[in-house]
């Protein structure tokens, strides 16, 4: 339970923080539990108990592995709650959407073509996103 945050915020093998658009549905669980409560209690109690029990093993990364791979199966869950943030939003909100989605766009770029690839698996004595090494050679964003 205690890794739970880093599947989703964590710098290495997060899915925020490899893709930036899963904040918005995130946002969305807001918007859904307003209008829809029984329907953001189903989704968010799905994709807690599905983390929770992910969480629990010590090596939840899985040594060599793609950025947020044991949360995988609860991000299409999380379409609808996205789904529900941009019916909710007006002009800034949407901006702020789609913004995310081209930073989530340009990092996914970033990963699968840079290097033939290279940059898609991290290994967990890295210490950092090996995509933010590529992106800025000069300043140290792993550490930042």
């Amino acid at each position: 339970m205690s890794c739970m945050p880093s599947l989703l915020l964590e710098q290495e093998f997060g899915v925020i923080a490899n893709a930036p658009v899963y904040s918005i549905a995130v946002a969305g669980l807001a918007a859904l539990w307003r209008e829809h409560l029984r329907l953001a209690l189903e989704l968010g109690g799905l994709a807690f108990s599905y983390l929770a029990a992910v969480a629990a093993y010590h090596m939840w990364w899985g040594g060599w592995s793609a950025p947020a791979r044991f949360a995988v199966p609860t991000l299409l869950v999380f379409g609808l709650s996205a789904a529900a943030h941009w019916a909710r939003c007006r002009t800034a909100g949407r901006a702020t959407a789609l913004a995310a989605l081209v930073v989530s766009l340009l990092i996914t770029a970033t990963i699968a073509l840079a290097d033939n690839g290279r940059l898609l698996f991290n290994d967990r004595t890295e210490g950092g996103a090996r995509w933010t090494d590529r992106v800025s050679p000069i300043a140290n964003l792993p550490g930042a």
